[in-house]
């Protein structure tokens, strides 16, 4: 005969059903939580916001930036 100790069992299972309660919460928040503000906004009845054009979206590095125009204040001859 195959002896079950109870004691531990349930220990087990209450350890089991605690984790499925935590990853649960984890599930709501991080899911469902985005999904419901969204709901809730339309409901109000608040606009989205207006989405970015790829041209304003795109990131520029540093060599993607406009070149000054030539410097033609300084007409004078600096040299000494």
């Amino acid at each position: 005969m195959l002896a079950v100790n109870t004691s531990s069992l349930k220990l087990m299972i209450k350890f089991a059903l605690i984790m499925l309660g935590l990853l649960l919460a984890v599930f709501v928040i991080a899911v469902l939580t985005p999904k419901l503000a969204k709901l809730i906004d339309k409901i109000a009845g608040k606009e989205e916001k207006p989405h970015l054009s790829p041209e304003e979206a795109a990131v520029k590095s540093i060599y993607d930036g406009d070149i000054p125009e030539e410097n033609t204040d300084n007409s004078e001859d600096n040299s000494n």
